[in-house]
């Protein structure tokens, strides 16, 4: 009497079992099934690695220019406070309450606004007033 493997379920004859055609082609089916899939997943990763190939040349191609990072926070009272964008701005303009202030790069602080090594940090409190919406826009 026949047994199966493990994985696919194919026929396993022993010397005294009778052969069927259909045994056969259900065999051809599952292996079809499954090199299919094996076909399936290989195209997937090259098709991922096509991606990860292209967004590799973007970046690449991108990191001379400058990229504009939007955001906001809330203040929270502290005499000073660091916000981070990833990276050391080219320029920072905060803005809150009809009021804004400017930091470039290599200009060090520019009245309260410290350009640091992965963004910016406030040094007064006026900046981080508790509850204050504050926007601010970094070019790195």
């Amino acid at each position: 009497m026949a047994t199966y493997t493990s994985n696919y379920q194919l026929h396993q004859w022993v010397p005294e079992d009778d052969f069927l055609r259909t045994d056969f082609n259900t065999d051809f089916q599952k292996i079809d099934a499954a090199l299919a899939g094996l076909e399936a997943n290989k195209a997937a990763q090259s098709n991922l690695a096509a991606l990860q190939s292209s967004v590799a040349a973007a970046q690449s191609t991108a990191s001379g220019r400058a990229r504009a990072i939007l955001g906001s926070y809330t203040g929270n009272g502290a005499e000073t406070r660091s916000i981070s964008v990833g990276a050391s701005p080219k320029a920072v303009i905060l803005s809150w309450d009809n009021n804004s202030d400017t930091a470039l790069k290599g200009g060090g602080a520019v009245r309260t606004i410290t350009v640091t090594s992965n963004g910016f940090r406030t040094d007064d409190a006026t900046m981080n007033e508790s509850g204050m919406a504050y926007t601010y826009l970094a070019i790195v």
